[in-house]
């Protein structure tokens, strides 16, 4: 079976990123980032839907989505600030967790910001790594 990997071609965001640093109830809808959202698609077996989709898979605008992501036990989840946005204007309860991780955020800053702009690897040398 696939999985979500730390591979940079899905990332996890919505209720199920959420959760783990602010959890408000169980998540429902797995919402992710994937490159090539069909290929995605077929790796996982998952079957279109117009209605009850417990599944979203998301094509990224920009490249920022795979920023600072943070990957646990394997799994890659996009960064808290954008996990914020995504819930903040997302549907259902989403705008509560998304509520809920600005006040885990705040209160938990070590632990997801980067100390200084110093620390920030500038474009060009991420584009020279990869």
């Amino acid at each position: 079976m696939q999985r979500f990997t730390d591979d940079g071609d899905i990332s996890v965001t919505g209720s199920f990123a959420a959760v783990r640093l602010a959890p408000v109830a169980a998540p429902a809808l797995l919402v992710a980032y994937a490159r090539d959202a069909e290929t995605t698609a077929t790796a996982f077996g998952l079957l279109p839907s117009d209605r009850g989709a417990n599944v979203v898979l998301l094509r990224p605008f920009d490249e920022v989505m795979w920023e600072r992501p943070m990957v646990a036990d394997g799994i890659c989840y996009v960064s808290p600030s954008q996990v914020a946005a995504d819930c903040l204007t997302g549907n259902g309860r989403m705008p509560s967790e998304g509520e809920a991780l600005v006040t885990w955020m705040v209160e938990n800053e070590a632990e997801w910001r980067t100390p200084s702009v110093k620390d920030v690897t500038p474009v060009e040398e991420r584009r020279d790594a990869s």
